[in-house]
């Protein structure tokens, strides 16, 4: 499944500042499609955090959670500068957030956009520059080419 699909560039956030995990989580899903019942996906986000914090390491944190607050499959974007306290195993603050939103009733497409984020953020290369990006546009181009 082709990134750029499902996403757009009105879906990043290029400099996120937050100081907790839920109100980074809260930004990166203002700034989703409004069709999104936001309300929901925090709450069941913040429900999968409980079980199991999605931060990971090297930077990267990936909140996700299957809801019934979308229909289709919905992914978000965000960078932060300064780093959010995601409870990374590394123990490091993230700075790439994505964040994917999967309607409960899906299939496992949203198991090929896991893996392809992950793909693109694992190259010391791609983090170096969208951590570089001038604008969301820059970011958007990196993550999806």
């Amino acid at each position: 499944m082709k990134l750029r699909n499902i996403f757009e560039a009105n879906s990043i956030l290029p400099e996120l500042e937050a100081d907790s995990k839920k109100e980074a989580i809260q930004k990166i899903l203002e700034i989703m499609p409004p069709s999104i019942d936001k309300n929901k996906a925090l709450e069941d986000i913040l429900l999968r955090e409980e079980d199991y914090s999605t931060g990971l390491e090297e930077g990267i944190a990936f909140p996700h959670a299957r809801t019934s607050a979308v229909r289709e499959l919905q992914l978000g974007f965000a960078r932060s500068t300064q780093g959010i306290n995601f409870d990374s195993r590394d123990k490091k603050p993230s700075h790439f957030i994505p964040l994917l939103l999967t309607p409960i009733s899906s299939g496992k497409g949203h198991i090929m956009v896991l893996a392809e984020i992950i793909r693109k953020l694992e190259t010391t290369d791609i983090r170096k520059k969208i951590l570089d990006a001038k604008n969301k546009n820059e970011i958007y181009h990196l993550l999806t080419e």
